[in-house]
């Protein structure tokens, strides 16, 4: 029986020390999964205001189409929500919005549940690294933390 999306997440998180990112590299790329507990909690926030949405982007824009706008870092960012029903055309949005397309695939591999059980957010780090954190809703954070005796 496969293992279901959050039960990946656990497993990633409970392989990570320390901070709890992973890096994947690809040359000079970098997408990093950001797992830190409050990051969990602030994408998990961020997608129950946007409800019927399975993406979450940090932006530079709220004001323009997605199209018009690029992926940025959190602080100030205009956070919006999609509906996007394949792996691959959050690659292709992601490449749109200024990621590398070097790295940008990577999330089909490492983002458990993508466009399935899990919301994911996006953003860019402060290094232009591509970020990708799980937006978890209340019941699979609830299920995180305990799984990882973090409560």
């Amino acid at each position: 029986m496969a293992s279901s999306a959050i039960d990946q997440i656990i497993t990633i998180y409970q392989g990570c020390s320390g901070i709890k990112e992973q890096k994947i590299l690809n040359g000079e790329s970098i997408l990093r999964i950001n797992l830190n507990l409050d990051d969990l909690r602030l994408w998990g926030n961020a997608s129950e205001s946007h409800p019927n949405t399975n993406i979450i982007l940090a932006c530079d824009n709220d004001g323009v189409e997605i199209g018009q706008t690029k992926l940025t870092w959190v602080v100030g960012a205009a956070i919006r929500g999609m509906n996007i029903q394949s792996p691959s055309a959050v690659v292709e949005l992601l490449i749109q919005l200024g990621s590398e397309a070097a790295i940008a695939p990577e999330i089909v591999s490492t983002c458990p549940g993508l466009c399935t059980e899990i919301s994911w957010a996006f953003y860019k780090e402060r290094h232009g690294w591509l970020c990708a954190s799980p937006a978890l809703n209340p019941e699979q954070l609830q299920i995180l933390m305990k799984s990882c005796k973090e409560i």
